[in-house]
C-alpha cells in the first residue's frame, strides 16, 4: 500500500513538474508570437504593453495612465502599441479616423464589463451600434433645444446664486477661509443634475447627508477604468484588490436613482420639467420603441453621472487656472462685469454672455489642459480593416486616441503646459486662433457626449456669476499647492486618470466685490 501511494504521488509529481514546463512554453510562445509574429508587431510601444494588458491596468490603478500615453507618444512617436491589441495615436487625423461617424469601428467588448446590473446596458456601455443609434435618437429627445429651453426657464436663480460658496468674511480684510472647489463643484454639479433629471435635488451642497452618492459615482468611475483596459479582472474575483468595496458603494448610488424612478412610474407628473418625464414618453421615431424600465434606469443614472462629475472637472479645473494666472483672472473678471449691470442678466442663452469671448477663452484653454474624460476610449476595428491616419488596422484589434495627449501636442498648441486663453482668440493669433478638429472635450462623432450643450450651460453661467458677484485668489501656504501638477506638469491642475477624473483642490478663498461697475 506504502509503495503505490509513492507510485501515485511520483506520478503526480511528474505530471505536474510537466504541466508545469508545458505552462512555461506556452507563456514563452505567446511572448514571442505578440512580440514578433502579431498583426501590431510593427508599431513601437513599451516592452510589457507588447505582451500584456496588466501595464494598462497599473496606470489605471496609479491614475496616471492619460499621461502615461502622453509620455509614450513622447518616446515612440505619434503611432503606440499600448497594448497586445490595441495601438494609440496622437494626432488630429488619428483622432476623427477613429470617433467620427462613419468609420468602421464600434466600441470595445470591454464595455460590456461595465454595467453593475446584468442587462442594464446605457448609451455608454452599449457596443452594439443598431442598438446605440436607437438609444440616441430617444435620448436625444430628452436633451433636446426645446427641453434645454424649458430647462433655461425651470432653473432658478437661487440654485445658481447657491453655488458661490459663503462669503461672510472669515479674515480681517474680508476674505473667506479657503474653500476645496473639487469639492464645491462636486456638490454644485450633482445638484442641478438630480434636479433637471428627477426634479428633485439632492441639497448636497447644503448638506452631507447624500454625500455617500458622490463617493458611489467615483467608486463606479475606479472600476470602470480599469474594466476597460481587462475586462477579465471581475472573472478573476481580482475586483476586491483592485477596487474594494466599489461595486457595493456604486449598487447604493444606482439604487438611489432606481426608487426615484420607480416612484416617477407609479406617480407620474406629465408637467415635470424634468428629463424623466420627457424619456418616460420619448418613442424612437424610427421603430416606435421607447426604454425598457431596466434602460431607462441606467441611462438616468448615465446622465447624472456624465453631467456631473465631468463638468465639475472643469469646473475646477478653471478656479485652479484662474486664480493662478492674475492677469487672466483681472481680464475675464472685468469683460463679465462690464457686459453685465445684474447678475439676473447672467443666464442661460444670453447673447451678451456668449460675446464674452475672452471669458469663453478662458473655459477653452482651462478644458484643453484638464480634459474630464483625459484618455483612450477604445475602439474595435470590424471586418474589412479601418483606415486610421494612414495605417491599415486589421479587423479585431482595438484603436483609441487619448485627448490628452491631444490637447499637448506642440504643433497644435504651442507652449502646451500653459496656460495661455489668447491662443483661442484670433485676434490675439494673426487670425488662425485654435482649429476646432483639434481640440476635442467632449470626443466626437455618433459617441461624443449628448449633453454637452447643457454642461457648456450649466458651466458657464455659474462661473460667469462667480466673477461678477465676488473676487477670488488662490489660497496661500501649503494649501496653495493642492492640486498642482508634478514634473512636466507644473503648472497644471492634477487630476487622476479613473475613465473621467478624480481631483482634489484647488483651494480658493472669496471676498464681496467691492465695486460695482
Amino acid at each position: 500500500m506504502v509503495s503505490f501511494l509513492a507510485n501515485v504521488q511520483h506520478l503526480l509529481f511528474r505530471l505536474g513538474g510537466w504541466s508545469l514546463f508545458a505552462g512555461i512554453i506556452y507563456i514563452v510562445g505567446i511572448c514571442i508570437y505578440r512580440l514578433y509574429f502579431h498583426p501590431l508587431a510593427k508599431y513601437p510601444g513599451p516592452f510589457f504593453a507588447k505582451i500584456t494588458t496588466w501595464r494598462a491596468v497599473y496606470h489605471g490603478k496609479s491614475g496616471d495612465l492619460h499621461v502615461d500615453i502622453w509620455r509614450c507618444h513622447q518616446k515612440y512617436g505619434p503611432i503606440v502599441r499600448y497594448a497586445p491589441h490595441r495601438i494609440v495615436f496622437a494626432s488630429s487625423t488619428g483622432f476623427h479616423d477613429i470617433y467620427d461617424f462613419g468609420k468602421n469601428v464600434h466600441k470595445s467588448q470591454s464595455y460590456r464589463s461595465i454595467p453593475l446590473i446584468k442587462g442594464a446596458y446605457s448609451t455608454l456601455n452599449v457596443v452594439d451600434k443598431k442598438v446605440h443609434g436607437r438609444k440616441r435618437r430617444i435620448l436625444s429627445q430628452g436633451l433636446s433645444d426645446q427641453n434645454l429651453k424649458r430647462w433655461k426657464l425651470h432653473c432658478s436663480n437661487e440654485k445658481q446664486d447657491n453655488f458661490s460658496p459663503e462669503v461672510a468674511s472669515d479674515t480681517e480684510d474680508g476674505w473667506t477661509c479657503p474653500k476645496n472647489m473639487a469639492e464645491w463643484s462636486d456638490f454644485y454639479t450633482f445638484d442641478v443634475m438630480t434636479e433637471l433629471v428627477f426634479s428633485r435635488s439632492f441639497n448636497t451642497l447644503e448638506t452631507n447627508t447624500h454625500h455617500y452618492i458622490l463617493d458611489g459615482i467615483m467608486s463606479q468611475m475606479r472600476r470602470m477604468s480599469l474594466l476597460t483596459e481587462e475586462p477579465l479582472i471581475e472573472k478573476l474575483h481580482l475586483g476586491r484588490f483592485l477596487y474594494p468595496g466599489a461595486m457595493a458603494k456604486a449598487l447604493r448610488f444606482s439604487q438611489a436613482g432606481r426608487s426615484i424612478m420607480e416612484d416617477r412610474k407609479r406617480h407620474p407628473n406629465p408637467w415635470a420639467a424634468d428629463i424623466c418625464t420627457k424619456l418616460l414618453s420619448a418613442k424612437d421615431p424610427e421603430t416606435g420603441e421607447g426604454f425598457p424600465f431596466q434602460e431607462l434606469w441606467a441611462e438616468s443614472n448615465l446622465l447624472i453621472v456624465a453631467g456631473s462629475d465631468t463638468t465639475s472637472t472643469a469646473m475646477a479645473a478653471a478656479f485652479f487656472y484662474l486664480s493662478r494666472c492674475p492677469r487672466a483672472l483681472s481680464q475675464a473678471t472685468h469683460e463679465i462685469r462690464r457686459a453685465f449691470t445684474s447678475i439676473i442678466d447672467i443666464r442661460p442663452g444670453s447673447p451678451t454672455l456668449a460675446s464674452c469671448s475672452y471669458f469663453r477663452a478662458c473655459i477653452d484653454e482651462a478644458m484643453r489642459l484638464t480634459p474630464s474624460v483625459a484618455g483612450a476610449l477604445w475602439r474595435e476595428v470590424l471586418p474589412g480593416e479601418a483606415m486610421v491616419d494612414g495605417e491599415f488596422v486589421p479587423a479585431g484589434m482595438e484603436v483609441g486616441a487619448g485627448i490628452y495627449p491631444l490637447h499637448h501636442i506642440a504643433t497644435y498648441f504651442p507652449d502646451p503646459f500653459g496656460f495661455r486663453p489668447e491662443r483661442w482668440l484670433a485676434s490675439s493669433t494673426g487670425g488662425k486662433g485654435v482649429d476646432p478638429s483639434e481640440f476635442a472635450p467632449f470626443s466626437a462623432g455618433p459617441r461624443s457626449c449628448v449633453g454637452k450643450r447643457l454642461a457648456m450651460i450649466e458651466f458657464t453661467v455659474v462661473l460667469a456669476r462667480i466673477l461678477w458677484r465676488v473676487d477670488l485668489r488662490a489660497a496661500a501656504g501649503e494649501l496653495e499647492k493642492v492640486g498642482e501638477g508634478k514634473g512636466v506638469r507644473v503648472g497644471e491642475y492634477h487630476t487622476d486618470w479613473c475613465f473621467t477624473s478624480k481631483k482634489n483642490g484647488p483651494y480658493i478663498q472669496f471676498r464681496e466685490r467691492r465695486v460695482v461697475v
